[in-house]
């Protein structure tokens, strides 16, 4: 959802909290309608950032789910710090409402986190929302912060209420995904693996005709399980020159078997008629590798990665390194060899 959508001429018309509605019940049903649902929730409330972040029954921690907006060193703390030390968060985790930094019962300023993370970013009001699934079981947060000084509106609190018990069954680590979330597809090879002790089940045969072993399908898994987000996936090129699209989606969080993944397989060709060696530097540009440190990884030249970066930019449409990152980590144009 973009702001195109938002009613007018304000944005906050009876059209705009029913698109807010549809966009967080697409969230629900696919972690990728995250950063649309949040832009659209940020443009409703007047803000220009929001985050989710999922509970992580594994850790006691929190996982980032989706960002719009903030930079890296304000997600993690977001993600890290904020809810291990911040006052105000704890304040919000009692309170169990949405709540501005006009609504905490003490100078919220004065906190490490305002100081020290929200006010050199440029931020002076926000609101945070502790998501409780209807049975009262903590999952996850939600977070908008504005650089104007004026607090998010009434109403607008009200629909994050609203909203919350929706958000917080999407944002449920613990919660197993219908079928329909996995997206799959009819002609989709479908496995399931546990990382612990590794068990891969799958119909009989179907892994001789996979380019991925036993051993690499438990090592998905793993991936998966240390992945900031549910879902991950890559293309990779089989010794015939078939290309195969991955997806790995975990169903379940960490038990005595370690984690639950659903993995699908599917002959695909790359999109945006990506190479196999624009898949690796991609893969590389999105651990946060330089051009140098690409060309070291790969053997080859300086000019050699500079130029595939200008066709990467180029196929995607793209005219910055950041932008091209996004879409890869997003579209999961990614490689096997390099996704690690």
């Amino acid at each position: 959802m973009t702001a195109a959508t938002l009613d007018r001429p304000d944005g906050r018309g009876l059209d705009a909290v029913l698109a807010l509605g549809r966009a967080a019940d697409e969230f629900a049903r696919s972690p990728e309608a995250a950063e649309p649902f949040l832009r659209g929730l940020a443009d409703f409330a007047g803000c220009e950032t929001a985050l989710l972040a999922a509970a992580d029954p594994v850790t006691g921690g929190h996982r980032l789910l989706a960002n719009s907006g903030y930079s890296a060193q304000v997600a993690d703390h977001l993600v890290d710090g904020y809810a291990a030390s911040c006052p105000g968060y704890a304040f919000s985790l009692r309170c169990g409402l949405p709540v501005r930094m006009c609504d905490i019962p003490f100078d919220y300023r004065e906190t490490p986190t305002y100081q020290e993370v929200l006010q050199p970013a440029g931020f002076l009001e926000g609101v945070t929302v502790c998501l409780y699934t209807t049975s009262g079981r903590y999952t996850g947060l939600l977070t908008l912060s504005s650089s104007a000084s004026r607090p998010v509106a009434e109403d607008t609190r009200a629909l994050m209420a609203a909203l919350a018990s929706r958000l917080a069954t999407a944002t449920d680590l613990r919660r197993a995904p219908a079928r329909d979330e996995l997206l799959l597809r009819p002609d989709e090879v479908v496995l399931h693996v546990a990382s612990r002790p590794g068990r891969v089940l799958a119909h009989p045969g179907v892994l001789d005709d996979l380019p991925l072993d036993r051993a690499q399908l438990i090592d998905l898994a793993r991936l998966v399980g240390q992945s900031a987000r549910d879902r991950i996936g890559f293309y990779q090129r089989d010794g015939r020159g078939q290309w195969w699209a991955w997806r790995g989606q975990r169903t379940a969080t960490l038990r005595s078997d370690g984690i639950d993944v659903v993995v699908t397989a599917r002959r695909e060709n790359p999109p945006y008629g990506l190479s196999a060696r624009e898949l690796d530097i991609l893969s590389l540009m999105v651990r946060g590798l330089a051009n140098a440190e690409v060309a070291a990884e790969l053997h080859v030249s300086l000019s050699t990665v500079k130029t595939h970066v200008e066709h990467v930019l180029d196929k995607l449409g793209t005219a910055t390194r950041a932008g091209a990152v996004s879409m890869a980590s997003d579209r999961l144009l990614l490689s096997w060899q390099h996704l690690r």
